[in-house]
């Protein structure tokens, strides 16, 4: 009988970051490329030693997307 199981998972040594860091970071690669997705500036994040939630990254991403937003449509304005 041949038992599978399921190969360990590599541990990571990454920097663990508070909500406002992952921000500042998201706004940052969200201002040099509007476009870019949670998943690239993740694994940019990841890349450079630094940890994240996939979700929690998720939803800040969402939200820093709507502040530069807001941000835009307020200059805009003036």
């Amino acid at each position: 009988m041949t038992r599978w199981s399921a190969a360990p998972e590599a541990k990571h040594n990454r920097d663990r970051m508070d909500d406002e860091q992952v921000l500042t970071f998201l706004r940052a690669g969200l201002r040099q490329d509007p476009r870019a997705g949670w998943t690239v500036l993740l694994r940019a994040l990841r890349g450079d030693g630094r940890a994240c939630e996939q979700r929690r990254l998720r939803e800040l991403h969402g939200q820093a997307r709507e502040e530069l937003a807001s941000a835009g449509r307020a200059l805009d304005n003036d």
